[in-house]
């Protein structure tokens, strides 16, 4: 394999109906072999074993007429089985669930977004990332703005038994 400082390379494998991927290696010129294990767990469709540990929610920023918006979810899968939820019409499996913001404008995620490895379905916003069994397994960075004027409301659907929600704003 090509060896060069802005390449990185990450062996994956579907089993069971779940994509499993090892962490992400980078190979130098003094690296002849890498050896890395890759995690693989037989599988549920099943959510019950499914927590959000912590919430998040906070404003970022706070521009004329607008509220950037963070939420950061913390999800465990408590069980021994992967998690790779159920595939939806339109054949994308659909895993962990966070309810759309309202009002949200230019909603981003962290890393992949939509499109990509999120996508809406109404007013849900699905992963299709396996959550394989441990604390912490899954973690979530949604970025988004919402109109702003004199103060903001919101009221939003949660769709697994929640340890811990904090929000902060500034002064």
């Amino acid at each position: 394999l090509p060896r060069r400082e802005d390449y990185f390379y990450q062996a994956e494998i579907d089993h069971g109906g779940g994509r499993f991927y090892a962490t992400p290696l980078q190979l130098s010129a003094n690296i002849t072999v890498a050896r890395d294990v890759l995690p693989i767990f037989e599988t549920t469709e099943d959510d019950s074993q499914i927590r959000l540990r912590e919430v998040h929610f906070f404003v970022q920023a706070i521009n004329e007429g607008a509220l950037t918006m963070v939420e950061y979810y913390i999800f465990d899968n408590l069980g021994d089985r992967a998690y790779i939820g159920t595939p939806g019409p339109d054949g994308k499996r659909r895993t962990l669930r966070i309810s759309r913001p309202p009002q949200a404008l230019n909603l981003r995620f962290d890393g992949l977004g939509l499109g990509q490895r999120f996508f809406e379905d109404e007013d849900v916003i699905y992963d299709t990332d396996v959550v394989i069994p441990a604390a912490g397994a899954m973690q979530i960075a949604m970025l988004y703005e919402v109109p702003y004027r004199d103060g903001f409301d919101f009221e939003r659907p949660v769709f697994y038994p929640t340890e811990s929600w904090d929000v902060l704003t500034p002064e």
